[in-house]
């Protein structure tokens, strides 16, 4: 983060968002997948993934209201299969080696938490973020999808990444 301060901002990928997501991962999905949401907030995408794609979820939130929100309010009909983690990933990254699919808004992180998350991820594993500016990727495979989020009625870029 910028000046070690750490970036409280808000904002979601919407429900429809999230499905173009979901339909990826029902796509390329296995019986030992699991996925991660970071800065996963209130837990929407947690649940979401956890109930229509059937794998076990992981949220990990640096805000400890928000995290324990989402605690709280996962009532989902995979219980059991969502699990929500306070923390910064930062001190985490070893744990990336264990998710095939990762979600991760990083519009408010700088390039250099994005560039660590990426270099932590485990091999053919995909990651989602809605940004790469400043970003190495250019040896590995990557593709742009247009989804809905909060802070715009426009589509928004977000980019797949195979690791």
């Amino acid at each position: 983060m910028e000046n070690n301060k750490k970036h409280l901002g808000y904002g979601e990928i919407t429900y429809k968002g999230l499905l173009k997501i979901s339909e990826y991962i029902e796509r390329h999905k296995n019986k030992n997948s699991q996925f991660l949401d970071i800065g996963s907030g209130y837990g929407k995408s947690v649940r979401l993934i956890a109930e229509i794609n059937y794998i076990k979820s992981f949220g990990i939130e640096i805000n400890a209201e928000r995290n324990n929100i989402a605690k709280k309010t996962s009532y989902s009909n995979q219980n059991g299969w969502t699990n929500y983690i306070y923390g910064d990933i930062l001190d985490r990254l070893l744990m990336l080696d264990n998710f095939d699919f990762i979600l991760c808004n990083n519009l408010l992180f700088d390039d250099i938490t994005t560039q660590k998350i990426i270099d932590n991820c485990k091999k053919n594993s995909t990651i989602f973020l809605t940004k790469i500016d400043g970003i190495d990727i250019n040896n590995v495979h990557h593709e742009v999808m247009n989804i809905n989020v909060s802070w715009t009625n426009k589509l928004t870029k977000m980019y797949k990444i195979i690791i």
